[in-house]
């Protein structure tokens, strides 16, 4: 797979994540799970998913190109920050197909003028 690009997303708003399969690997009934965490937890020996921010199981995609949505819900209490996502594709026999872990996902802050008041 290659290097993850970087991503910016504003804590408390909507996006959507894609994800593109290399050609090698066939999109027929493939799961791609996106999650990020803290850096430090990454770097860790014992990184597990527990200590993600961040979890998406994504199934719906259009040929190779996998995606979901980022709600408001999802990033609305965390700290704005530098952190690390990764992406793992597994088959339908629950087999891993390819892991990628070095991608940078910034929380950039929330506008002053929020509309909940927060």
């Amino acid at each position: 797979m290659a290097n993850l690009p970087p991503i910016e997303h504003k804590r408390g708003s909507s996006s959507t994540i894609t994800v593109t399969l290399p050609v090698e690997l066939d999109p027929v009934d493939a799961t791609v799970f996106f999650t990020v965490k803290p850096a430090e937890v990454v770097e860790a020996l014992y990184d597990h998913d527990s200590q993600a921010i961040l979890k998406k199981i994504i199934t719906t995609h259009t040929g190779r190109v996998f995606s979901a949505a980022i709600d408001p819900a999802d990033t609305n209490n965390v700290t704005p920050g530098n952190y690390v996502y990764g992406v793992t594709i597994k088959d339908a026999d629950g087999q891993i197909l390819g892991t990628k872990t070095n991608g940078r996902f910034t929380i950039e802050p929330r506008d002053t003028a929020d509309v909940d008041g927060d």
